[in-house]
């Protein structure tokens, strides 16, 4: 392993760091909503329980699933699997584009719910979108960093059984894969 390549496996575990972070934030969100959404409505015991319990179910569902996605994504990107470098690009698209919806909600809500309170709205405005800017900076970061050439090419040698040869052909990144073992190779990949 040369230099480069244990630079970018550095910064790739940074970026496993990251997601291991957020699978630990969803999952206090997740336990928050039972906390303080799901259980003073149980221990109520008044009636419609399913149309109050509707909401903060699918919350808990939503956040556990995204516990799951960013804790196998930080797992696997550890190992250099060029699966999790396209989960990682996935769930930063989904946090880039999933914000934007989510500080509308959150001003929405913050307008309706604290209108007489211009001072207390400005707060939750500014809150939320330094939140939402810091953790949208992080994903856009990540992003760049998946997508360029040298870091795809690391993935590539270390996900594949074969070792990955990149060369440029009239402008264009054409990857030649030479097999370690010919016997187990399966498919070919042909080159315009």
């Amino acid at each position: 392993m040369n230099t480069k390549d244990r630079v970018i496996h550095d910064q790739v575990s940074l970026a496993s760091a990251y997601h291991f972070l957020m699978a630990i934030a969803y999952l206090i969100g997740a336990v928050a909503i039972i906390v303080y959404a799901i259980l003073p409505i149980l221990s109520d015991g008044s009636t419609g329980l399913a149309q109050k319990l509707f909401l903060p179910i699918i919350g808990t569902l939503l956040s556990l699933l995204l516990v799951s996605l960013y804790a196998v994504t930080g797992r696997d990107l550890v190992k250099m699997r060029n699966s999790a470098r396209m989960g990682a690009v996935f769930l930063a698209l989904l946090g880039i584009i999933g914000g934007l919806f989510g500080q509308a909600g959150a001003v929405a809500l913050g307008i309706g719910s604290l209108a007489p309170n211009w001072l207390a709205v400005l707060g939750l405005g500014l809150g939320s979108i330094a939140t939402y800017a810091l953790t949208a900076g992080v994903d856009v970061v990540i992003l760049l960093f998946l997508i360029k050439e040298p870091v795809r090419e690391v993935f590539y040698t270390y996900s594949a059984p074969m070792v990955a040869e990149a060369w440029r052909d009239n402008g264009r990144q054409v990857a030649k894969l030479k097999a370690e073992r010919p016997s187990k190779v399966t498919a070919n990949i042909s080159t315009k």
